[in-house]
């Protein structure tokens, strides 16, 4: 997930003049890291993914009026989560889906287990469903990293075609 995160930045970077970033992770709470730190930090625990859906909310109404900034979230995840945060997390995400542009999700680890078998997974075909700007890519190998890159940004390069 990391690699994943580091090489769409670059390509951000080389495309965009300024980009302001915000880094979190979490466990059954939400950190917002320095970049720096974020590529270091390592956490082992429980997942609690409204931690991090509410704590990149939070973020954003705290400098990031969707008005004045285009907001791009890409999360990464095992797809495992709590069984009782489905239903807030649920609700995090959908107004997550509704302040930002678009919303990716990268799911780790699945070479045997369909994306759409995860918990976390559900969640992202539930808001594609109903038509928010998301995506969901399923990364099995390291190699595949470009792979998700190109899925991501040509996705969210046709959604913005078409809205225009």
């Amino acid at each position: 997930a990391k690699t994943f995160f580091f090489w769409a930045l670059q390509g951000l970077r080389r495309q965009y003049q300024r980009i302001d970033t915000a880094f979190v992770a979490h466990t059954v709470r939400a950190w917002e890291f320095q970049e720096e730190e974020f590529f270091q930090v390592r956490a082992t625990g429980g997942t609690v993914a409204s931690s991090a859906f509410n704590k990149v909310q939070e973020i954003i109404d705290e400098r990031y009026d969707p008005g004045l900034y285009n907001i791009y979230v890409f999360y990464a995840s095992d797809g495992e989560n709590f069984t009782d945060d489905r239903g807030p997390a649920a609700a995090s995400l959908q107004r997550l889906g509704e302040a930002a542009n678009f919303v990716g999700y990268l799911e780790t680890g699945r070479t045997i287990q369909g994306l759409d078998e995860t918990e976390t997974a559900l969640l992202f075909y539930r808001m594609e469903k109903r038509g928010l700007p998301v995506a969901a890519y399923n990364l099995g190998r390291e190699e595949d990293i470009w792979t998700a890159i190109r899925h991501f940004f040509r996705r969210q390069a046709s959604e913005e075609t078409e809205q225009t």
